[in-house]
């Protein structure tokens, strides 16, 4: 669609990004004069009801609220069938660019990203917002550091009037980031989002996720069941604050985690100051706090009235942990055995009248293998996965069949066999050039195909890491699991030269080596207008882009090697103050070595004459700018 004009105002240019659903164009706004971005949905989803409504939800969603930290809407639209967003434009790179190319953030750099996305993120729920996908590729940073936050895709609201739902049974949001909550297909809310903000935090500090697996399934699991490695495991420099901020953020029940956007801000702008931690808000250890009755001591100048009232009050204060007693102790510790005990007794009893009765048996068929588990599990019945079998209709791990059969009554405990989806048995490969690689990973696995090799090539012209090749080529068929080989572009960081001229070597090195580039060849030589051993001369010249480590050659002054000739002058001077200067003829440039003024009379002068080039050269005797006379001289290496 590129050079096509929407609404004879948007003209298009070239593709920024692509997605599953939507082809993203920078084009030219002739109203307003600005570059935009634009969203266009893809040709094949403009019939189809569900991703037309998801389309149309991004719009409504992301139009509703306005911030710094937020992509602006400014247009929605459609002309001859095709549906766009017309959305600011940002020039810079995903946060998940951003950790790829330079690793793991620093402490301040991932702080000051993060708090930005609490800013948004808390705009978003203010509205009644969910977002449903936050996660590094839909984080941009643009030149100044300011971090936006796009793709309302999939967000739907928190209040009763719904934008938008992903359907009956599916688990939307990206496996690697979303809350356990979103695996088992349960409500989402404020809570969801800033799980996932925590596993991007997570990712920002390490360059790892917490949980990885062969399958998104597995991935999903470790996310519900498994305690992720502390941050501060995989790299020691993120500081003690940061470690327990994250942590706490990534729980899995969402009660325990931050419940707002400015909670969680509040905390990273505490971890700035006190990088050491302990000041995170607990509900375990608030629990160790008591509160204290201490009657007020009474006035001297108090009266029967009203201060009678006010000495007889309780005043509640709260204990550290530290100053709690040992009886104090004593007995909270024989309350909570007693209370165990209580417990225990009635849960045992309650599970033993479980154990005799019969409940209905709910629909798992057709929802994530995840979800199916978590649905069971929440009916006090055990899931066992029978098998797989092929299906070209269904998507892989979903469920196909389920014994016994929803609505038919089983015991707590019994086990609810399913077969599950392997997805098609053959599959025609999509077209995948210019995705990134992630999102060509997750669109074969959609088919039941995975990668089989990535292979890098320099290409400057397109976006690191998105697909310029693959084999077979697209509409090949494949059998399931069988690989495909994806060619990426990896194009060359490219460094400024900088200014080197006037800087001693020392000064020159370190500069070189801070903008990317190593030092090269070093010629030492003499020339005017610099001091010994400063830098006169550099190639490439200062401005010049080169790739990271290429060499940037030097020339530095140094002193000159002279020769000298003793030269006997004689003069007849005709006037005081006549100026006498001597010049030298070398290699057809003349050059002055020596001048003096002197007064009227007879000079009769030995000089000491120097010249950079030895051997016969031609003297030129000037008084007061008129030539008297040229001679031969011969200059020697001086002896020493």
């Amino acid at each position: 669609m590129k050079g096509t004009c929407l609404k004879g105002r948007y003209l298009l240019g070239e593709v920024v990004g692509k997605g599953g659903m939507a082809v993203v164009y920078k084009a030219y706004d002739f109203r307003s004069g600005r570059t935009v971005a634009v969203k266009v949905l893809r040709e094949q989803y403009n019939q189809d009801a569900e991703f037309v409504r998801r389309f149309e939800q991004e719009a409504e969603a992301a139009s509703a609220i306005s911030h710094e930290n937020l992509i602006d809407i400014y247009d929605v639209g459609e002309q001859n069938g095709t549906r766009f967003i017309v959305m600011e434009y940002v020039d810079g790179m995903t946060l998940k660019s951003l950790i790829k190319e330079h690793g793991a953030l620093d402490n301040y750099s991932a702080i000051t990203i993060a708090r930005q996305i609490c800013t948004a993120l808390q705009i978003a729920h203010d509205a009644h917002i969910i977002h449903r996908d936050i996660k590094p590729q839909n984080i941009l940073l643009d030149r100044k550091g300011v971090a936006k936050l796009s793709d309302f895709g999939i967000a739907k609201t928190s209040d009763t009037h719904t934008i938008t739902d992903s359907g009956d049974n599916g688990v939307l949001g990206s496996v690697h980031y979303f809350a356990p909550e979103q695996a088992r297909g349960e409500d989402v809310n404020a809570c969801s989002d800033l799980y996932s903000l925590g596993v991007v935090m997570y990712e920002m500090v390490t360059a790892k996720l917490p949980f990885t697996g062969d399958t998104p399934v597995a991935v999903a699991l470790q996310h519900m069941t498994t305690a992720a490695v502390p941050p501060i495991d995989l790299n020691p420099r993120v500081t003690q604050a940061l470690n327990e901020i994250i942590l706490k953020a990534i729980r899995k029940n969402p009660e325990e985690r931050y419940q707002s956007g400015r909670e969680l801000y509040d905390d990273l702008s505490m971890a700035l100051v006190y990088p050491e931690g302990g000041f995170i808000h607990d509900a375990v250890n608030d629990s160790l706090a008591e509160p204290e009755q201490e009657p007020e001591q009474e006035s001297p100048n108090s009266d029967h009235g009203l201060n009678n009232q006010k000495k007889n009050r309780t005043k509640f204060v709260f204990r550290s942990p530290k100053k709690v007693s040992r009886r104090r102790i004593l007995k909270v510790t024989l309350c909570a055995l007693v209370l165990v005990c209580v417990l225990a007794a009635v849960c045992l009893s309650a599970n033993i009248r479980l154990l005799d009765a019969k409940q209905e048996v709910p629909s798992v068929v057709g929802v994530k293998m995840e979800e199916a588990a978590a649905r069971l599990d929440a009916a006090h019945l055990v899931m066992e996965v029978g098998g797989t079998r092929f299906d070209e209709s269904v998507a892989p791990g979903i469920v196909l069949e389920q014994l016994p059969t929803s609505g038919s009554t089983a015991k707590s405990g019994d086990t609810v066999r399913v077969a599950v989806s392997a997805g098609p048995e053959t599959a025609r490969i999509p077209d995948l050039s210019g995705m990134q690689l992630e999102e060509a990973q997750s669109s074969l696995e959609l088919l039941g195909l995975k990668v089989s090799t990535v292979n890098r090539v320099v290409d400057s012209d397109k976006e690191r890491n998105s697909i310029i090749g693959q084999a077979p080529a697209a509409g090949s068929v494949l059998r399931n699991g069988d690989g495909v080989e994806l060619t990426i572009s990896d194009p060359p960081v490219l460094r400024t030269v900088p200014e080197l001229g006037g800087c001693s070597l020392e000064e020159a090195q370190r500069r070189i080596e801070k903008a990317g580039l190593a030092l090269g060849a070093v010629e030492y030589d003499y020339a005017t207008g610099y001091e010994l051993g400063q830098v006169y001369r550099q190639n490439p010249e200062m401005g010049a882009q080169l790739r990271e480590g290429d060499a940037v050659n030097l020339w530095v002054v140094r002193e000159a090697q002279m020769y000298t000739c003793k030269y006997q002058l004689t003069l007849d001077i005709r006037k005081n103050d006549s100026e006498v200067s001597i010049f030298v003829e070398d290699a057809s440039i003349y050059k002055e070595i020596s001048s003096f003024v002197v007064d009227r009379g007879t000079l009769d002068v030995e000089l000491n004459l120097e010249n950079e080039n030895p051997g016969e050269k031609t003297l030129i005797i000037m008084v007061n700018e008129e030539e008297i006379k040229r001679e031969s001289v011969v200059f020697t290496e001086e002896e020493k």
